[in-house]
């Protein structure tokens, strides 16, 4: 792992990455997917996580008048479960010191609205330790597309050579070989398997706190 030696910027994801949020998501699809349907697999909404809300909703309702009502409600619903049912991951805080300190850049690339983001991360008190922050609605097109990343590294000035793009999903994965990055899958979830999703990324942790050790020893 000698290549981390080399990055100087790590981007993150947001929803099972830097906060644990799939219980408060999983709900609040529950709750918004019930205004249109009256039975539906939330099952098949679990395993699109990491795509955008409003790709989401469409897979389920096959409707963008609909889709675009039911993110809208579920982006409310999620909101009012901040402060019950969402947590930083563990180590999170620590990690983003240690990058601070170490004067390495960083930045949060996320399929939430910048504004949403933003709000999250001041809710958390995370938003100081981030340099930048680029969401779907500064890009016309959603990950695995490399539009998000890239547009972060070029508000950084980092080339792609010399960052790590930090995820919990195969789609995250996906984008950042698509962007010419280095990957790092934090495995929160059992529900990721890379045999079957068929994506490669140059690290792969349990958790933040592992990073936080890799990451200490080799920068």
């Amino acid at each position: 792992m000698d290549w981390l030696l080399n990055i100087k910027a790590f981007i993150f994801d947001l929803d099972g990455t830097l906060i644990d949020s799939e219980k408060a998501h999983l709900k609040a699809w529950s709750e918004a997917l019930s205004v249109f349907l009256q039975d539906f697999d939330i099952n098949l909404v679990q395993k699109h996580f990491g795509k955008s809300g409003r790709e989401i909703a469409f897979l389920i309702l096959q409707d963008e008048m609909k889709a675009e009502q039911c993110e809208k409600i579920k982006d409310q619903i999620f909101d009012t479960l901040l402060s019950t049912d969402v947590e930083p991951m563990p180590c999170a805080i620590s990690l983003l010191e240690l990058l601070k300190r170490r004067n390495i850049k960083t930045g949060v690339a996320s399929s939430h609205y910048s504004e949403r983001i933003i709000r999250i991360l001041k809710h958390f008190n995370m938003l100081d330790f981030f340099d930048v922050i680029v969401g779907l609605d500064e890009v016309t097109k959603p990950k695995p597309s490399p539009e998000l990343l890239l547009k972060a590294l070029r508000k950084l000035d980092v080339s792609p050579a010399v960052a790590a793009y930090i995820g919990d999903s195969p789609y995250d994965v996906l984008t950042a070989l698509n962007a010419g990055c280095y990957s790092i899958l934090i495995k929160t979830y059992p529900r990721v398997n890379l045999r079957k999703s068929r994506v490669f990324p140059n690290l792969v942790v349990k958790s933040l706190c592992e990073l936080y050790r890799e990451i200490r020893l080799y920068i």
